[in-house]
């Protein structure tokens, strides 16, 4: 179990949150199918039977960006009993500018939106005003990034009361924050200084993410970066943990984050 304090100056209600991220669903590998919807089904369950208030999706729901994969894991995803909110990833809309010839398309936003709704929104939980982004866009000089970047700026207002997170893929950085551009595991940093000026303006409370395979909990400035393991496997490649994270946010701003790993049978990843 590990803990974080955000920088809260006044008392906040609690709330329960889950936190799962790289499902990678794929119809094209009928045994690849098979595990991953089993994992996904696994973690759902026991989800569910922890009752949070919010589940929050941290993006690569699929493997390809298929319409049918989409679908299917929106479907599963239905099953949960709490409200659940979810970003693309790398796999869903193409991956960020400069890191592959495949890049973010407007059609692929576009197609990710027709099935999953919205790829940058804000949501209000009981105490928790989420905000989810869709990361592949940024730096990607398409229209798209301009109309989120004035949905981030308008964003940036602090607000009184409601406990605040921001839901991402990549992670601002994977290891500092000062990481040059061309990591394939987080933002570049003009994007990311940029979208750090907003955070802090905004006073988001925690920051979530996944892409990285990996659960990590940090603090930085004041706000606590959790990352989720993911559901389909785990790296490196040699490393089998897969899983999901349990947020509890606290009264007193305190952030706990437990790791709940599912139970993997030696199979094919």
């Amino acid at each position: 179990m590990s803990q974080t304090r955000s920088d809260l100056r006044t008392i906040q209600p609690s709330a329960r949150i889950a936190l799962l991220s790289d499902i990678h669903g794929t119809s094209s590998d009928l045994d690849l199918s098979r595990l991953r919807a089993r994992r996904l089904q696994q973690a759902i369950e026991a989800i569910n039977g922890e009752c949070p208030d919010a589940v929050l999706v941290a993006g690569d729901l699929t493997e390809n960006g298929d319409r049918e994969d989409l679908a299917g894991i929106r479907t599963r995803l239905d099953l949960l009993n709490a409200p659940w909110y979810a970003v693309p990833g790398n796999h869903d809309v193409g991956p960020k500018a400069g890191i592959a010839d495949d890049q973010p398309t407007s059609i692929g936003t576009a197609a990710y939106e027709e099935v999953m709704g919205p790829s940058c929104y804000t949501a209000t939980v009981g105490p928790v005003r989420i905000t989810g982004l869709n990361t592949s866009l940024l730096g990607s000089g398409l229209p798209e990034e301009s109309a989120q970047w004035r949905t981030v700026e308008r964003d940036a207002e602090p607000l009184p009361g409601p406990f605040r997170i921001l839901l991402l893929h990549y992670p601002l950085f994977a290891d500092h924050e000062r990481e040059e551009a061309g990591s394939y595991w987080s933002l570049d940093p003009e994007p990311r200084q940029r979208l750090m000026a907003a955070i802090l303006r905004a006073d988001h409370h925690l920051i979530v993410s996944g892409h990285l395979h990996r659960p990590f909990v940090r603090e930085w400035r004041g706000r606590a970066l959790i990352g989720a393991p993911a559901i389909a496997f785990g790296l490196p490649p040699n490393d089998r943990s897969v899983g999901w994270m349990r947020l509890t946010v606290g009264g007193d701003g305190r952030v706990t984050a437990e790791e709940r790993p599912l139970a993997v049978a030696d199979e094919v990843r």
